[in-house]
C-alpha cells in the first residue's frame, strides 16, 4: 500500500468522489480494480490516520494499522460488501487499534510480572451479577439501536462507538455538522425512550 499515500492537493476532490460515487468504487474494488481502492484510500487516509493515532499515540503505528486495513480489504475484495465505506473503514481501524492496545497491555503486564513476580495485586473482577446485568443491558441497547433510522444509527455509531467528531462524521456522510448534531440528538432521545424501562429494572436489581 506504499503507493497509496494521499496527496493533500487532491484530497478535497478525492473526498468528493468518495461521497458521490462510493457504490461504484466498491463494485470496482470487488472486480479487482486497484485504482478504485487507491481512490478510496486517498479520500479517507488522512481521517483514518488521525483516528488511529488517538489510540496508538504513534504516527508510524497508526499508519501501519490503516495500511493493514486496506491490505485486508484487497484480500477480501470479492466478498467486500458495505453500506458505508467511511463507517466500515473507521470501524476496521478501531478494531485493529484496540487489538494492538490489548497486545501492548498483555506485553506490559508480562514484563511487570517477569521483573517482579511478587509485585502488584490482582485486579478485582466484577461480580457475576454485575457481568450478567452488563451483558443484558448491552443486548437491549443493541436491539434499541437497530430500531433507529439508518441515518441516525450511522451517525450515532460513528460518534459513540468510533469516537468521530461531528465534523468528521459530516465528511464521512456528506452532510453538514449541524445535520449530524440533529441526527445524534434524535438517536439519543429515541434510545433513552426505548431503554427507559430496562434501565429502571437494572437499577432496582443492581441495588
Amino acid at each position: 500500500m506504499d503507493t497509496m499515500e494521499p496527496r493533500s492537493a487532491h484530497l478535497k476532490d478525492a473526498r468528493l468522489v468518495i461521497l458521490t460515487d462510493e457504490r461504484s468504487l466498491v463494485e470496482r474494488v470487488r472486480a479487482g480494480d486497484r485504482e478504485a481502492l487507491g481512490a478510496i484510500f486517498a479520500g479517507y487516509a488522512a481521517s483514518l490516520y488521525s483516528y488511529a493515532h488517538r489510540f496508538t499515540r504513534s504516527r508510524p503505528q497508526a499508519e501501519e494499522l490503516v495500511h493493514d486495513v486496506f491490505v485486508r480489504v484487497w484480500e477480501i475484495r470479492a466478498q467486500w460488501r458495505v453500506e458505508s465505506v467511511g463507517a466500515y473503514l473507521h470501524g476496521a481501524v478501531r478494531r485493529r487499534a484496540l487489538n494492538y492496545l490489548r497486545h501492548q497491555a498483555t506485553e506490559d503486564a508480562w514484563q511487570r510480572d517477569h521483573a517482579n513476580a511478587l509485585g502488584g495485586e490482582p485486579a478485582v473482577a466484577d461480580s457475576p451479577e454485575d457481568r450478567v446485568l452488563a451483558h443484558d443491558l448491552a443486548a437491549a441497547a443493541t436491539k434499541a439501536l437497530e430500531r433507529l433510522t439508518p441515518k441516525c444509527r450511522e451517525a450515532y455509531v460513528l460518534h459513540r462507538q468510533h469516537h468521530l467528531s461531528y465534523a468528521e462524521i459530516a465528511t464521512v456522510l456528506g452532510v453538514t455538522p449541524k445535520t449530524v448534531e440533529m441526527q445524534i440528538s434524535r438517536a439519543l432521545k429515541a434510545l433513552r425512550a426505548l431503554l427507559a424501562g430496562y434501565l429502571a429494572l437494572v437499577i432496582v436489581i443492581g441495588r
